[in-house]
């Protein structure tokens, strides 16, 4: 967000984050008329919100007492891929319009 000049607050959640970052990158489901992508980019804004919606309830952040739901194992393997995967391809995009954009000349 930095790098795109973007501006956010420090109260934005990971939700609130992605869909500017979502907008700025041309991946919100909006941005789309072909029904495929639409879906696909609204279910990677879904993963998004679930990891931190996950991420409040039964991370290690907040302490809600001995009868917290603890994740297991391939719970936490699956939120830990699914935040790489998504991770992964935010920075690849990223990197794809930037190269995309008019070099500047000398």
């Amino acid at each position: 967000m930095d790098e795109a000049g973007e501006t956010y607050e420090d109260k934005d959640d990971l939700p609130v984050l992605y869909r500017k970052l979502a907008k700025t990158l041309k991946l919100a489901p909006d941005d789309y008329t072909e029904q495929t992508f639409r879906q696909l980019l609204g279910s990677c804004q879904q993963i998004v919100e679930l990891l931190g919606s996950l991420r409040s309830k039964l991370g290690d952040a907040h302490s809600p007492g001995p009868k917290r739901s603890r994740p297991l194992p391939r719970h936490a393997e699956l939120a830990v891929n699914l935040s790489g995967t998504m991770a992964t391809f935010l920075v690849s995009t990223w990197q794809a319009r930037q190269a995309e954009k008019p070099k500047a000349a000398p």
